[in-house]
């Protein structure tokens, strides 16, 4: 990679660390771009990359993938095969046994609960007080490694708008897909030690399949109409597997 591709990668980790969006902290934080009405949403990210298909591999793949698996003690006891010469393998804690730049295809889910305390609809005087809107997404993931540094993805799930207080609206679900999911590993630009991969920075473009009206959100008719929403969405994200 070149030195200024490595500038660029640390000083957008350095700023998503730094900004006053509930995305802030560790272990699964994560921020989704404003609506056209509510918006932007911050809270909780969850997710796991379980199953781990390699390509055909050569001797020195499947001699580091074996020494990975010995090293791996704990966390090695629950993948599907212990077997360095198989292509596709069950994990509970990713794919981190397999060689650092070796590709390979991860398939996992990832679920997100976040909230808006920020509504820009118009309401009636007679609406309640409590305006803020709730978004859990769940994904079914699929990520393709480039090398140490960078994933690259796709996913496709369902997303549940609700109220915090229910006599705003009720619940309603959406089609959501990720045409593009960027994972970066920014430590591992210049820390060559498996163990710097834990830290984790995800950037997501996320379309939501459907028209948004102001009924939906409890909002007065004839305010707010919109045919469906790419927004963009980023977390940091701790990789347990990775410190295993």
């Amino acid at each position: 990679m070149r030195p200024h591709a490595k500038v660029v990668i640390v000083c957008v980790c350095l700023m998503g660390l730094l900004t006053p969006a509930p995305a802030q902290a560790l272990w699964g934080r994560g921020w989704l771009e404003r609506l056209s009405g509510p918006g932007p949403f911050g809270g909780n990210m969850y997710g796991s990359r379980v199953l781990c298909l390699s390509r055909p591999r050569g001797t020195d793949n499947v001699d580091a993938t074996r020494d990975n698996i010995e090293r791996h003690g704990f966390a090695s006891q629950f993948l599907s095969s212990r077997e360095p010469d198989k292509r596709i393998y069950f994990s509970l804690f990713g794919c981190n046994f397999l060689d650092r730049n070796e590709p390979r295809l991860e398939i996992g889910w990832q679920l997100a609960t976040l909230r808006s305390k920020e509504n820009l609809l118009k309401y009636g005087p007679s609406a309640p007080s409590n305006r803020d809107v709730n978004v859990r997404m769940l994904l079914v993931t699929g990520d393709i490694r480039v090398n140490r540094v960078l994933d690259v993805g796709a996913g496709w799930g369902t997303a549940r708008f609700s109220a915090e207080d229910d006599a705003l609206f009720r619940p309603f679900d959406y089609k959501v897909s990720q045409p593009l999911r960027l994972t970066t590993r920014p430590l591992a630009t210049f820390l060559d030690r498996r163990a710097w991969e834990f830290v984790t920075v995800r950037f997501d473009a996320t379309k939501i399949h459907g028209v948004f009206t102001d009924t939906q959100f409890g909002a007065q008719p004839g305010t707010y109409s919109e045919a469906g929403e790419l927004v963009w969405n980023w977390a940091i994200i701790v990789d347990v597997g990775a410190m295993l």
